[in-house]
């Protein structure tokens, strides 16, 4: 009795594609990146590396001062490229834990230039804001 050829191949294409269907998912997480830091004044904090990323630094502030209250206010990141080609990316300014609904701001910065972008958000001076960043693209198209 002859077996059919795709009853030894089965078990391993199953396994293949839970491998391919788990890389997937990793790049996906790994695209997306994100970091947390206490501000504590109206001027931008110090620069911090995009870990996935280690040729663009950030750095954020507040608009907002001591006794500002509670509600959102306007948090600023300032991202600076240092690799000697032009990256785009989007990002996303967030309270801690919360993980973005969507990305609506994209910035575009060519070798050796900084660009800002800002989200309104519901943390107050002195607090701690998360920066996102996904869909990265590099070279003389990246837009």
């Amino acid at each position: 009795m002859t077996k059919a050829p795709f009853t030894i191949a089965a078990p391993l294409l199953k396994r293949g594609l839970i491998l391919l269907a788990a890389c997937f998912c990793v790049a996906l997480v790994c695209s997306i990146s994100f970091h947390a830091f206490p501000v504590h004044a109206e001027s931008y904090g110090s620069w911090d590396t995009i870990p996935s990323h280690n040729g663009v630094d950030f750095r954020v502030r507040c608009d907002c001062g001591p006794g500002s209250g509670g509600g959102s206010h306007l948090w600023w990141v300032q991202f600076h490229n240092r690799y000697n080609e032009k990256v785009a990316f989007d990002f996303r300014i967030t309270r801690p834990g919360e993980r973005p609904a969507g990305f609506s701001d994209r910035v575009s910065i060519a070798p050796g230039d900084m660009q800002e972008g800002w989200n309104s958000v519901d943390v107050p001076y002195g607090g701690t804001v998360e920066v996102w960043t996904e869909n990265w693209k590099t070279g003389a198209n990246a837009d």
